[in-house]
């Protein structure tokens, strides 16, 4: 599976992916200090680690933004 993160021009967060999400995700969660993005699913045991940042612009752009959309294209 591949996956990127984008910033859109209206300062949302983008997380894409090149196939659908195994289930339905309940919420993320980001930590800035180590640039982790982790998508949990619909069950709390069920935790996958999708993304890890290391462009400080990037976290920092996370870290102050809205919302993130997940999506994923086929």
């Amino acid at each position: 599976m591949n996956s990127d993160l984008m910033l859109t021009d209206d300062g949302d967060v983008i997380f894409i992916q090149d196939r659908p999400y195994a289930r339905t995700i309940s919420r993320v969660e980001f930590f800035a200090e180590t640039g982790t993005l982790i998508l949990i699913y619909d069950n709390e045991d069920s935790r996958m680690v999708e993304c890890e940042i290391s462009d400080n612009d990037l976290i920092q752009a996370i870290c102050e933004v809205p919302r993130i959309i997940l999506t994923h294209i086929i």
